[in-house]
């Protein structure tokens, strides 16, 4: 579990080929220091290290994962949100936040300002009904309120530190971008249709 307070914004280092489809990516860190087995949230997809290494760790994307983020089409040198996952103690700010990304989108319009920014993004008919205005979401393990919901997008208001302190500053119009809905909302959903199935 985890709480979509991004730690650090690591590197891609590379990329190798493995078993069944699979690929092991090797991620620098300066400030994440996993043992091998941790679970990490990168860019909101949570991965389970593998090896460390002197400039950070790797971690193996099996082929499902590759699928539904945004990890198979990333550059060497791409740029990561990472988070460890949460331990018994830890502070919980953010929202829940599971590792388990619902889809893949496109970033349509990124608005910058000197008090913040304003993020724009496909929405997925997948996911429409788990995203409402107030509501939250995680964008590339990133936890955020959604500000706006129109039929085909939402936009989400980012704060100056938020673009500082997450691959964010990076973005732009195009990029791929990991979205999980918010496992609350995803709840609530499921029980109200249970709720309705019943009553027939």
């Amino acid at each position: 579990m985890f709480t979509g307070i991004i730690r650090e914004v690591g590197s891609l280092k590379a990329k190798m080929p493995a078993t069944n489809g699979s690929v092991v990516i090797e991620i620098a860190s300066k400030k994440i220091k996993p043992q091998s087995g941790d679970s990490i949230a990168v860019n909101g997809a949570c991965l389970t290290v593998t090896a460390i290494t002197k400039t950070g760790f790797r971690a193996c994307v099996i082929k499902e994962t590759s699928n539904r983020t945004n990890l198979s089409y990333l550059k060497i040198g791409a740029h990561l949100n990472l988070e460890s996952s949460l331990r018994l103690g830890d502070a919980f700010d953010g929202h829940f936040v599971t590792g388990h990304v619902d889809s893949t989108s496109k970033v349509i319009k990124f608005e910058r300002g000197k008090k913040g920014a304003y993020l724009t993004v496909e929405l997925p008919n997948s996911i429409k009904r788990f995203i409402a205005e107030k509501g939250s979401v995680a964008l590339n393990g990133i936890s955020l309120t959604i500000a706006s919901v129109s039929n085909n997008s939402f936009t989400v208001a980012t704060i100056p530190y938020t673009l500082k302190n997450t691959n964010l500053r990076f973005c732009k119009k195009g990029d791929p971008i990991n979205i999980e809905v918010d496992v609350m909302a995803r709840y609530l959903y499921n029980q109200a249709e249970a709720a309705a199935r019943l009553s027939h």
